[in-house]
Order: C-alpha cells, then sequence, then structure tokens
C-alpha cells in the first residue's frame, strides 16, 4: 500500500515542475530526470528528497520506480496529466491542471520551479539521459541491476548525492608543507606513526 503523503508528494512534485514550464509540457524521459535531480538537490540542500519515492536505473538513467503506474496513470486518472505519443516515439506529459501544493514548503516548490525551467529550456530528452550517466549512483545500481541481466535496481541517494555536491576548495588544495610535516610526524610519547 502507498502511502499517501508519500504518493501527494510526488503528485504535487510532478505538477510544480510541469507548471513552470512554457507550454506546462515535458518528455516523460526529462520530467523523470527532473523529479531525479530535485530529489537529489532537496537532499542536499535540506536534507531529505521531496518526493520520499525510489528511483531506479534503467538504460535511459533514473526514473522513479512504477513511473507509468504512480505518474502517468495515477495522475492522468485525475485528471492532471495527459500523455501523448508523437511519431518520433517521444511522450510528452502536458499539466492540465494545477494542483493544490499542500504537502510541499515554499522552497521546495520554488526549487521544483527552477529545476523544471532549468531541464525545459536546456535539455533534450538524450542530454538528460547522459547527464544522468555521469551520476555515480545510477552506474552502480546500472552495473547490477539491468547492466548485469538482473532487473532494475534501485539507486542509492547517499551514492547519487556525489554528483550535486560542490567541489570544496579546501578539500582540493594542496597541503602545505608546514602543516603536512606536523600531521605526518609520530609524537614523541608514540612510535607509531
Amino acid at each position: 500500500m502507498v502511502d499517501p503523503e508519500r504518493k501527494e508528494k510526488l503528485r504535487e512534485a510532478v505538477a510544480e515542475i510541469l507548471s513552470s514550464v512554457e507550454g506546462r509540457t515535458l518528455n516523460i524521459v526529462v520530467l523523470n530526470k527532473a523529479l531525479f535531480y530535485l530529489d537529489l538537490i532537496a537532499l542536499r540542500d535540506f536534507g531529505k528528497t521531496v518526493t520520499d519515492n525510489t528511483y531506479i536505473a534503467l538504460k535511459l538513467g533514473p526514473v522513479i520506480a512504477k513511473y507509468d503506474k504512480r505518474i502517468i496513470e495515477d495522475l492522468a486518472k485525475i485528471g492532471v496529466i495527459k500523455q501523448t505519443e508523437e511519431e518520433n516515439g517521444a511522450k510528452p506529459i502536458t499539466l492540465l491542471k494545477k494542483t493544490n501544493s499542500d504537502h510541499l514548503t515554499q522552497a521546495e516548490i520554488d526549487l521544483a520551479h527552477n529545476i523544471g525551467k532549468s531541464f525545459a529550456e536546456n535539455i533534450t530528452s538524450s542530454e538528460a539521459s547522459f547527464f544522468s550517466h555521469d551520476n555515480e549512483g545510477w552506474k552502480l545500481a546500472f552495473a547490477i541491476g539491468l547492466g548485469a541481466g538482473k532487473p532494475a535496481h534501485f539507486i542509492d541517494m547517499g551514492i547519487a548525492l556525489q554528483q550535486v555536491i560542490d567541489d570544496d576548495p579546501w578539500m582540493n588544495e594542496p597541503v602545505e608543507a608546514e602543516i603536512l610535516g606536523k600531521v605526518c610526524q609520530p609524537s614523541a610519547e608514540s612510535e607509531e606513526w
């Protein structure tokens, strides 16, 4: 049984992402990647994901587990979205009506809008997939799942988080000789390093 709050958070996140883009439409591939990066950046910035959903590693990158039911079927059934299929095989999702966002904070809504705009303006479905293939969490889950001929494996968001953590210049600076000498010298009381 799906947790009702988790279901609502996913519905609201989808609606907020789609409401922020021109035409209120994104290809399903791009929408799944936008949701993945929404959750990753929220985990980085807020300490928790927005949707509380699990992602699995498919060939085209991370997707919400059972997204066909949890996003497409569920939201189409209540008239929030519709999915069409284009001649080129694209399957865009269009927001038909905005839902209340009672389960998301204003910071989460703002982040969903920023992610939606960024993905809609800058990234094709292929580019979104290629970008997500640089994610260590996806790489690992794909390698032990579909890449090994097994069922799709879930993505560890802690590992996936590495892709969106900014480099810390303090950690990348060479250690000064004076500090290195103090750290690498045994103490007078110790015979070990």
